[in-house]
């Protein structure tokens, strides 16, 4: 009788962009999101976060022609954004993401004039309208399969650095975990895992399943900076 050799099923690639979530984008922001300058969108509901996206342009009529896929990212966060249509036709936008740069570049922009007048016919005259802001990544894979941080992200601790602990301890950042946004948690090098909120939540850096009012004496010292080789 001749044996039957059993082989392990091969693993799905979560890049594989027939796996994928998969949302439209607008074909001028394609090289934007390509070359990194475009981190941020702006749409009415918010995508998952911590999970590979295929965004694509429609190659002719949108859901009459076929995708054309553009490239896979990674949604790190999102906070609320209100869009304000004034009167006189100016417009305003209230959010909470902190960011060097201005939100028309973030959002692929060459101008505040032009990201203006992208929304302006958006949203009725002399209405507030809150929609969502998300800011991604390209995905880029781990050997270990995580996603890594490449172009920025709404977080307060930076992997590989060191912090000090409310205990006068020092304790190494190692890894990064996405979860739900505003759930997102760093790891230390004995496995101690605490929040980083990328919601800017004001217990960053507390131990998870801790009291809320930030007692721990594990919890990282509030205003710690990372700590500098001598």
């Amino acid at each position: 009788m001749r044996r039957r050799i059993l082989r392990p099923e091969p693993t799905a690639n979560p890049l594989n962009a027939g796996l994928m979530i998969k949302r439209p984008l607008d074909p001028r922001f394609s090289e934007a999101v390509k070359a990194g300058r475009k981190f941020t969108t702006i749409r009415d509901k918010p995508w998952p976060t911590g999970k590979p996206i295929m965004l694509y342009n429609w190659s002719g009529k949108p859901y009459r022609s076929p995708q054309v896929d553009v490239a896979p990212i990674v949604v790190l966060g999102f906070w609320t954004i209100y869009i304000t249509h004034h009167l006189d036709g100016t417009m305003h936008y209230e959010y909470g993401m902190e960011n060097d740069k201005p939100l028309w570049e973030t959002e692929g922009f060459e101008s505040q004039k032009e990201l203006d007048d992208w929304f302006r016919p958006l949203i009725m005259r002399g209405f507030k309208t809150p929609k969502c802001l998300m800011r991604f990544q390209l995905a880029a894979r781990l050997p270990e399969g995580k996603f890594r941080q490449t172009y920025g992200a709404p977080f307060r601790f930076t992997l590989g650095e060191s912090y000090e602990l409310q205990n006068g301890q020092f304790v190494k950042i190692v890894a990064r975990h996405l979860q739900t946004a505003g759930y997102e948690t760093i790891e230390d090098e004995a496995g101690v895992h605490r929040y980083d909120r990328s919601t800017h939540g004001i217990d960053a850096g507390r131990v998870t399943g801790t009291a809320h009012d930030y007692s721990c004496l594990e919890n990282i010292k509030r205003y710690s900076q990372p700590v500098q080789p001598a």
